[in-house]
């Protein structure tokens, strides 16, 4: 028990708070991250909220259909986001002319690939959603209505995605929260005119969520171009240092498509998932759907250690201080494990409130007393989900911060596909949607043991990201 006591006192020490990559630096560069997550977690959840006022149907059919949208777009979008990285590397050795080239190449990269994907995808979306579904009629129509209106996002994050990675992996992630949070309450109000037809506007339903959505994304990515054109000329020439590198699309093509290749597979097997789920009943799948938007408050947070830990990592071993990134990787992950204990705690004691936030104004065809049992019994199950996902998202964003991806990609997309696939079995066999959240969350826990022993066998040091 002493050398318990005594190794918690030795994590938390004063020197584990003040020295370089401590929790104070740690600090610096996660809470702006994490408050920009947090605000994504209001955006979604006053989404859903709103939806579900408007019609039961509305709010079961956005999640498929907006889930289909970023799983379709993610591939590009992460490998886009990967100049963060290579960007996080370059300031570690002090090269400050190339993380502007890197952020330019990787923006001209990104503009290319979104035109071309925003022509294709909407057309892949919706054949997925008529073949593979097996939903109602209605259901369908929504989710695509959904999926189209929310297309133009795609091209937008891609091309913004470079412009934010030059000030996050330079560690100013106060920029990107400021911006990315500001967004997040004009879309919360644009949602609430198009969805009801406020200020003057048509009520457009699923429709009016999609297109505030699409809107508020282009206006982030103006303000966003706009501040990195404006950075001071003397340290950093955006304005001018506009040449085209070969070597920044190599990279995201040997390493940032892995980053996005796993992602579309994690977020395939999800979209998997709730058409498998929905196969079950209405009532399942607007229960999931209830579920996985509560636990989003827990989840979408997170995400802010995740891309800390990548800072962290990219700034040290650019720096060739393999050591130090080492160390400050479990102080992330000590401060993300904090963080699940009193969210899983908050909102498991309150389970039956929190769903009745999505109970509809007027009922659809889906008696919503059935729908907020099943989703009390379903947050139980996700609750468990806390340790395995704080563990997966710090190791991973330390992956992705050395440029360890294809590890990453082997680890989480072997663990999406094996729980894609044996959702389908489950529900062939005709289980319940318990007993498929149940497999779900211990796929989880195994993918969690295997990205640590990953971690731990130190191969991570050894990838050249950068010359």
């Amino acid at each position: 028990m002493n050398k318990i006591f005594k190794m918690f006192f030795n994590w938390f020490s004063r020197e584990e708070f003040t020295c370089s990559g401590g929790y104070g630096a740690i600090w610096k560069i996660a809470y702006p991250l994490i408050l920009m997550n947090a605000s994504f977690t209001v955006m979604s959840v006053s989404d859903r909220i709103f939806l579900s006022r408007s019609s039961t149907l509305e709010m079961s059919a956005a999640p498929v259909g907006g889930n289909l949208y970023f799983w379709l777009f993610s591939f590009f979008t992460v490998t886009s986001n990967f100049t963060g990285a290579i960007i996080s590397q370059l300031h570690g050795a002090g090269r400050k002319n190339s993380c502007v080239t890197a952020a330019w190449s990787a923006f001209y990269s990104a503009l290319a690939v979104g035109l071309v994907m925003t022509v294709i995808i909407p057309f892949a979306g919706c054949w997925i959603i008529e073949h593979f579904s097996g939903h109602s009629d209605e259901l369908i129509r929504l989710e695509k209505i959904y999926l189209l209106a929310l297309t133009p996002c795609g091209l937008l994050q891609c091309v913004s995605s470079p412009l934010y990675a030059f000030f996050s992996g330079r560690g100013k992630t106060k920029v990107v929260a400021i911006i990315n949070v500001a967004g997040c309450a004009v879309n919360i109000l644009l949602n609430y005119a198009m969805i009801f037809g406020k200020f003057g506007l048509p009520r457009w339903g699923i429709f009016g969520a999609g297109l505030a959505t699409s809107v508020s994304m282009l206006i982030n990515f103006a303000v966003i171009m706009s501040v990195f054109l404006l950075v001071d000329q003397k340290s950093y020439r955006t304005r001018n240092f506009k040449r085209f590198d070969f070597d920044i699309p190599k990279k995201l093509l040997r390493f940032g498509t892995l980053a996005g290749l796993q992602v579309f597979c994690t977020f395939g097997s999800f979209n998997i998932l709730l058409i498998a789920v929905g196969r079950i009943g209405e009532v399942a799948l607007a229960a999931s759907n209830i579920a996985l938007a509560i636990n989003c408050i827990v989840f979408l947070p997170l995400l802010g250690f995740s891309e800390t830990t990548a800072i962290i990592v990219g700034n040290f071993i650019g720096a060739r201080r393999t050591n130090p990134a080492k160390r400050s990787v479990y102080r992330v992950l000590r401060m993300a494990m904090l963080y699940m204990v009193c969210c899983i705690t908050l909102y498991l004691s309150v389970p039956e409130s929190l769903a009745e936030l999505f109970a509809p104004d007027v009922q659809s065809g889906v008696d919503f007393a059935d729908v907020s049992a099943l989703a009390v019994k379903l947050l139980m199950i996700m609750s468990l989900f806390g340790v395995s996902d704080a563990t997966t998202q710090v190791f991973c964003g330390a992956f992705r911060g050395s440029g360890d991806t294809l590890a990453m990609m082997i680890i989480c997309s072997s663990c999406a596909i094996a729980k894609a696939v044996t959702a389908l079995i489950l529900v062939e066999a005709g289980f319940s949607a318990i007993t498929i959240w149940m497999v779900e969350v211990t796929t989880c826990a195994v993918e969690a043991v295997l990205v640590t022993l990953r971690f731990r066998s130190g191969a991570w040091r050894k990838i050249k990201l950068i010359r």
